[in-house]
């Protein structure tokens, strides 16, 4: 089954997604009732416009029927009578419960979908009228008909505002399931001129090999209201409540970084819609040649071959603590002759190479 979903800015998604579970449970690959609202409200922004496609083939449910028999009682009951009743007030209360959470996590997976499945997420920024009036049909270019059922208007590529739709966009895919190798070349470079022609060679051979599209959750609590042990059940209220708490006061952080371009053109970009990319104050990113976004920053020009030496840009990322995955992408000129793009992150000398990713735990 095929399904493309856009939403023009943050607000359309967050409340059609909260209120159709199987919405969300398609596109946020793990559903956790009203508790997964959180990652929902972290996913979408209001100053975002957002495009989801999918092809999905279900070919096997699995689940515990009696998952509350599962539960180690004895395990978590120890850890449960050191917590005092939660009181948010409280900071050292809270650490505990966050250590409990840390030790125990909050959700339990009672359930699984195997199957194939092609994910194509993509957001960009909505203050641009012209690219805001555009949207599908930049999409459908950008992807070279992947979303299209393999037509769209390549004359949409020369137009001004979609030089400005390309500075302000960004995008995720996965592929599970199929023909590994097919399913690579797609996800791998879903920009490319054959893409929809290996996609509709991977949908052709899609069951060949199940892969894991979605995962059925509880919350923790749920789970001790459901045990056989009195302790449990009477501490349930405080766990849930502690877990909303932690979830809906995050603790929002800012890490120094720095950009590091050997080529005639390089960019970083943020593929979590909710970690951002700010300005250092204290040392203000070049004025040339730079296009600086909350997702994204470019330095040069593509196939512009105007080598400038190593250039550093400077930017603080700011996040909530949740892992941010990283994006480096650089042309092929530079001083050792095949250009280079690294990030460095905090106080370290850790680069990223284009390609790898980096998760900020904090």
């Amino acid at each position: 089954m095929v399904s493309q979903t856009v939403y023009y800015n943050g607000s359309e998604a967050d409340s059609d997604l909260e209120a159709n579970p199987s919405l969300s449970g398609k596109y946020m690959a793990v559903s956790a009732g009203a508790s997964a609202s959180f990652s929902i409200n972290k996913t979408f922004h209001s100053s975002y416009q957002y495009s989801m496609f999918d092809f999905s083939q279900v070919l096997l449910e699995v689940g515990f029927e009696n998952f509350a028999e599962e539960i180690d009682v004895n395990a978590i009951a120890r850890h449960v009578k050191k917590l005092a009743e939660f009181n948010a007030t409280r900071p050292d209360v809270v650490r505990k419960y966050k250590d409990f959470f840390g030790a125990f996590g909050s959700h339990v997976v009672t359930g699984a979908t195997y199957g194939s499945q092609f994910q194509l997420n993509f957001w960009a920024s909505n203050e641009d009228s012209s690219v805001n009036s555009n949207f599908k049909a930049d999409i459908e270019a950008e992807f070279n008909g992947l979303t299209a059922s393999g037509r769209f208007d390549a004359s949409v590529k020369k137009t001004g505002q979609y030089k400005a739709f390309e500075k302000w966009m960004q995008k995720t895919c996965s592929c599970q399931g199929g023909d590994t190798i097919i399913g690579t070349k797609v996800y791998s470079d879903s920009t490319a001129e054959d893409v929809y022609r290996n996609y509709e060679r991977w949908v052709e051979i899609s069951q060949q090999t199940r892969g894991v599209m979605a995962l059925q959750t509880r919350g923790l609590w749920e789970l001790m209201a459901a045990a056989m042990d009195d302790e449990l059940n009477n501490r349930v209220e405080d766990i849930e409540q502690a877990f909303d708490w932690i979830v809906g006061n995050p603790a929002i952080h800012q890490t120094k970084c720095t950009l590091v371009i050997n080529s005639d053109w390089g960019e970083i970009g943020f593929l979590n819609p909710s970690a951002f990319i700010v300005q250092d104050p204290n040392s203000p990113p070049p004025p040339d040649n730079t296009t600086f976004s909350s997702i994204k920053i470019i330095w040069g020009r593509e196939h512009f071959h105007d080598f400038k030496g190593e250039i550093r840009i400077d930017f603080l990322i700011q996040n909530d603590g949740s892992p941010v995955d990283i994006e480096l992408s650089h042309g092929g000129d530079g001083s050792t002759g095949s250009g280079a793009c690294w990030a460095i992150i905090g106080d370290t000398a850790e680069r990223l190479y284009e390609a790898d990713r980096l998760s900020l735990l904090r």
